[in-house]
């Protein structure tokens, strides 16, 4: 009975072992490709520019996205 527990651990080990193994190989494959192929997968706008966020014309926005965030996460207390 034990000698079954312990070959069941070791082959549930093994497989969690193989199957991770096998997705770092995967992962690292898929990256290679990436990396070999990046101009096919390039964003098509790249008009905007990458600092568009930080512009002042923007800062409004951002603020008012963040109070209206605040404003959702308090409790609501006018429960009747």
């Amino acid at each position: 009975m034990l000698r079954q527990g312990l070959l069941l651990m070791a082959t549930g080990i093994g497989m969690v072992f193989i199957f991770l193994c096998l997705m770092v190989v995967v992962m690292m494959a898929v990256g290679a490709y990436f990396k070999a192929n990046e101009e096919r997968y390039r964003e098509a706008d790249s008009s905007a520019p990458s600092g568009a966020a930080a512009k002042p014309e923007n800062i409004a926005s951002v603020v008012a996205a963040i109070a209206v965030a605040l404003d959702h996460m308090k409790p609501n207390t006018n429960k009747v």
